[in-house]
């Protein structure tokens, strides 16, 4: 997995939402680009970015 592109569309002291774009490459070499949204929010005990939720990524065509 890549990231091609992350940023930030709402911000909060504790919480964030990111957009990002990441590429999967696959066993057989197969290539997917899909757009995912995640909610972070500092975990208190370690002051850590965790992940609370994530969209179900859309797939987007690929830019050769």
């Amino acid at each position: 997995m890549e990231v091609l592109d992350a940023h930030v569309q709402a911000r909060q002291p504790a919480e964030v939402v990111v957009q990002a774009t990441v590429r999967y490459v696959m066993r057989r070499g197969t290539v997917t680009e899909e757009r995912h949204q995640f909610r972070l929010v500092v975990e208190p005990a370690t002051q850590r970015w965790l992940i609370a939720a994530q969209t179900r990524g859309v797939q987007r065509p690929r830019t050769q």
